[in-house]
């Protein structure tokens, strides 16, 4: 603050009231005593942060609570919702349905006829007679080729023999071998037990060798022997002996044959995160691609099923007919409206698909020839893709619902002048946080204080549960955390706050709900200083002395109700910006007084101020200063307090403290009367 001093009217009102002396020879002459008001402020603690910037309703930068000043600084926590963040992650699984082994059309019956005369070429025929015994052991006979199949690799299968004597006299020792032809090999060896008597016919049912390749032409080989009869028999040429070969309840590995209309299907159960559990949500967002492929020889109708994702309570299919070797592909398929339901909560998804194959005799294989070429390694293969899925309502539990919570940097204008130093002893934040979701949540908070657009300082809250809210309301936390005067003492341009919530254990979560809150800082002012300057007092003056400027007493009264020390300081400069020089030889100190202590309370308030006076007279240097002000050279004298540091040690103030300071300077003039001064 600068202000002149009225020196015309103070040397006036001095020329009237003081006394004169009056010397001889000589003109008369006499002194004049003139007070000059220098400096006169109180500083209160108030007056010091009374320009302080509201940061919103809940306080000031520095507000009064009784006789205690606090040090305020508010924002709210805004709304953050669930949104997206009920999700699961995108996963894939394959399906690949082995044809497998699989039934044929049952091949039936195919038979030969050994006559007598093949048998036993020597008997004499169409007559009637005894018949001598005789034995045999005769060529290969060719079966009837089996309409059913070109070749096959059994799995399993069954042929039944059936043995038919025709002769007039019994067979004794008979073995009936059947051969493949292509490639030759031994498929049925059968002993036909005792003897078999004429008109007799022995049945049996045989395995087949199982993971042989056979073809559709067989031969018969047949040994045995007949007693023959004593007794006259008649023997004519159409005897026999007739061997009946049937096929049926085939399963072939591979081949080239008439398939039946039948079904396969595979199933895939994919595993879950160990650490989710969905027991129904709504998916409102997320799709379905997948590729089929048949891959084989056949036309089959296939079914791809998701049982786990149902709408109007069907599961998610699609039924397509795949020609031989052809593939179908769906992209993007919408989920949205789909709910994804798994009630016993076992971590599982279950996809399905079943292979309808056509009848190969039907007319969409476009041929007359019935028989189609196949292998149980044949597959309808099937690749799905679930995209990243979003719920709106969600059962069950999730490890990775995170909501988070970031703010715009509160910005804190106007900091008030003379807390530059200031170095709070405590700060706590008062946490007021909002729960909608019905379940408790794990919250991660950190403040972050920002000074000159960089972060200054930054403190983690340990972490809290905010409980879950119900249908009467959010859950509430309100707690205080202490520990932020490292956040204070930078005396921030702005905070920043962040926070991550993570809901906690299994329940009912919607996307709309949400978390919020706000926050009070407040810190009571027990603080430590550094070194500081209060708002300094000028006063001007530009009236000439000249010589007439016999002597100057300065004089400071000081006040000190603060729980500080420093010292009350007198300068004089011809240039009031050389002031914020340090060490300006331009500058001279006139007087420096250090503040009186205060008396302290047991809490360690100022209970009664201290108090001092000092005068100190001018030397005939300082003296000069004075007489060389004039209109165009004014003189500046200021007059301020320079607080000492605290040395890290808090100190406690009230809103009553203050320092004063009234300066003075006594000018003694000299006065004669030759009308020139």
């Amino acid at each position: 603050m600068m202000k002149h001093s009225a020196f015309t009217l103070l040397l006036a009102a001095a020329l009237i009231l003081a006394g004169c002396s009056i010397k001889e020879p000589g003109s008369p002459s006499w002194q004049v005593e003139v007070t000059v008001p220098v400096a006169n402020r109180a500083y209160s603690l108030m007056e010091i942060v009374s320009d302080s910037a509201e940061v919103d309703s809940l306080g000031n930068w520095i507000s009064l609570d009784g006789e205690t000043l606090i040090f305020n600084v508010a924002d709210s926590l805004a709304r953050s919702t669930v949104g997206d963040r009920l999700e699961y992650d995108a996963f894939d699984d394959v399906l690949d349905s082995r044809l497998g082994v699989r039934e044929i059309q049952d091949p039936g019956s195919s038979d030969v006829s050994f006559p007598v005369a093949y048998l036993a070429p020597w008997l004499p025929l169409n007559q009637t007679a005894p018949v001598p015994p005789f034995s045999f052991s005769v060529s290969p006979m060719t079966l009837e080729d089996y309409d059913a199949y070109d070749w096959i690799n059994l799995a399993w299968g069954q042929a039944t023999v059936r043995v038919t004597n025709h002769l007039p006299t019994p067979l004794t020792d008979l073995v009936l071998q059947v051969e493949g032809i292509s490639p030759s090999l031994q498929i049925i060896n059968l002993p036909v037990p005792g003897t078999l008597a004429p008109g007799q016919t022995y049945e049996e049912v045989c395995e087949l060798p199982h993971g042989q390749v056979i073809d559709n032409a067989m031969a018969i080989i047949l040994t045995g022997s007949s007693p023959g009869s004593a007794s006259p028999v008649f023997l004519g040429a159409a005897a026999s002996v007739d061997v009946e070969v049937e096929l049926s309840d085939l399963g072939v590995i591979a081949g080239r044959a008439h398939l039946v209309s039948q079904s396969f299907e595979d199933d895939s159960t994919y595993c879950l995160s160990d650490d989710d559990v969905i027991i129904l949500s709504d998916i409102k967002e997320g799709d379905l691609s997948y590729t089929i492929e048949n891959r084989s020889n056949l036309i089959n109708t296939v079914t791809f099923l998701l049982p786990d994702f149902l709408k109007d309570g069907q599961p998610y299919t699609e039924q397509v007919t795949l020609e031989p070797n052809q593939t179908h592909t769906v992209s993007l398929a919408d989920l949205a409206g789909y709910q994804f339901s798994r009630p016993q909560g076992d971590n599982l998804f279950d996809a399905r698909i079943v292979s309808d194959l056509l009848d190969s005799a039907d007319p969409l294989y476009g041929g007359a020839d019935p028989l189609v070429e196949f292998s149980q390694a044949n597959a309808v293969y099937t690749h799905y893709d679930v995209s990243t899925l979003y719920f709106s309502h969600f059962e069950g539990e999730l490890d990775t619902v995170e909501i988070n919570m970031e703010q715009e940097p509160e910005v804190l204008e106007n900091i008030p002048e003379g807390l530059e130093s200031l170095a709070v002893e405590s700060a706590v934040a008062d946490l007021h946080l909002f729960n909608t979701m019905g379940l408790p949540v794990t919250f991660d908070m950190a403040f972050e204080a920002y000074k000159d657009g960089l972060v200054a300082a930054t403190f983690d809250v340990p972490p809290l549960t905010i409980p879950a809210g119900g249908p009467g309301g959010p859950g509430v936390l309100v707690t205080d955390v202490p520990g932020l005067e490292t956040l204070v003492n930078v005396l921030p341009d702005s905070i920043r706050t962040t926070g991550q919530g993570t809901v906690l254990g299994a329940g009912v979560i919607n996307d709309d709900q949400y978390l919020e809150g706000y926050y009070h800082i407040y810190s009571p002012f027990y603080f430590s200083l550094d070194e500081t300057t209060l708002e300094p007092e000028v006063s001007v003056l530009d009236d000439g002395l000249n010589d007439e400027l016999a002597q100057v007493d300065l004089s400071l009264n000081l006040e000190n109700h603060l729980p500080l020390m420093g010292e009350a300081m007198i300068l004089a400069s011809f240039d009031s910006a050389q002031f914020r020089m340090a060490n300006s030889p331009a500058v001279d100190t006139l007087m420096r007084v250090p503040l009186p202590a205060p008396q302290l309370d047991a809490q360690g308030y100022v209970a009664a101020p201290g108090v001092a006076t000092a005068v100190e007279v001018l030397t005939d240097a300082e003296l000069e200063l004075f007489r060389q002000t004039g209109p165009d050279q004014p003189l500046y004298v200021q007059t301020f307090i320079q607080i000492q540091s605290t040395g890290g040690e808090t100190v406690r103030c009230q809103a009553t403290d203050y320092v004063s300071v009234g300066a003075a300077a006594r000018l003694i003039l000299n006065v004669n009367a030759d009308g020139n001064n």
